[in-house]
């Protein structure tokens, strides 16, 4: 696997906000995933960051690079280890239960849900049925405690989950009746299984298919976990042929946008919750970044 001369990476997934956003100086914090994608906040802005970095010059340095990340992402911190998912093992039910405990702000959600299984049907499934190759555990004393999911071909993926992985939810998964702005949180979820509306990205990001997804329960973040595990993943997207990454976050997390700019990104793109361009007096409000893609192999 090569790397890039300009290594890139961004924040941005999706119209159904895969916000993945960050407050410590090791990708730690995420920003729930719930809140933000299902419901993006009121006058939101969505940014786009990029970082570009020299890369390693020859085919050893190359691998030597990527060895180090992989090495670097295996090493245990805190008796813990981020490992491969297993499809054949609790693991599935083990992210979903990670799903729920960050699913209200990166708090636990378990009181909001009387269904417990649905955010991970919205946010996890689809990932661990397309790409569980890409889907990558932290398991802390015995216990699993975050994970990181990633997508090779955004496009492709939302056409498969609005096709495939919605449709097979719905037995279980009533369609909710009455005023959509009455439904509880089931029923919005449930209500996205009989009519998904997944958007594409930003044709800005064209050159940048591949987006990712991390969770890290709360007694687990601020140890360093949450690079070991990106860095994790973008070496086995690049394995594959990935050829960029992307990312999104809303700008009212001002500790996020910080922290990428303390990591050498800059931001790509503003625009409204639903990627439309933002209007001149917009600019003011809170809105979503995509730090700029990330480069995975030339």
């Amino acid at each position: 696997v090569s790397t890039q001369s300009t290594w890139e990476a961004v924040v941005s997934t999706q119209s159904t906000w895969e916000a993945v956003v960050s407050t410590q100086s090791t990708w730690e914090a995420v920003v729930s995933t719930q809140s933000t994608w299902g419901a993006p906040p009121g006058d939101g802005e969505l940014i786009h960051l990029t970082r570009t970095e020299e890369a390693p010059v020859g085919h050893e340095q190359h691998a030597s690079a990527l060895a180090s990340i992989l090495g670097n992402a295996s090493a245990p911190v805190q008796d813990g280890v981020i490992r491969p998912f297993n499809p054949h093992s609790n693991d599935q039910h083990a992210a979903y239960g990670v799903c729920l405990r960050t699913g209200d702000n990166g708090r636990d959600a378990s009181e909001l849900y009387a269904d417990h299984e649905a955010l991970g049907h919205r946010w996890v499934g689809p990932y661990l049925a397309h790409y569980p190759e890409l889907a990558f555990l932290l398991e802390v004393q015995g216990e699993v405690m975050g994970y990181v999911l990633g997508c090779l071909d955004s496009e492709p993926f939302y056409d498969w989950a609005a096709s495939t992985w919605c449709p097979a939810r719905r037995s279980e998964c009533p369609r909710p009746e009455g005023d959509p702005a009455q439904y509880n949180k089931d029923e919005e979820i449930y209500a996205f299984f009989h009519s998904p509306n997944y958007m594409p990205p930003p044709p800005e990001l064209a050159d940048y298919p591949c987006h990712l997804h991390i969770d890290i329960v709360e007694k687990a973040q601020r140890k360093g976990w949450g690079t070991k595990m990106i860095e994790r993943l973008l070496a086995a997207m690049a394995q594959r042929g990935g050829k960029g990454v992307h990312l999104e976050m809303w700008s009212p997390n001002t500790g996020a946008y910080k922290f990428y700019m303390r990591m050498g990104f800059e931001e790509l793109l503003r625009t409204t919750g639903d990627y439309q361009p933002l209007a001149a007096d917009q600019r003011a409000e809170p809105h979503v970044i995509f730090p700029s893609p990330r480069g995975l192999s030339e």
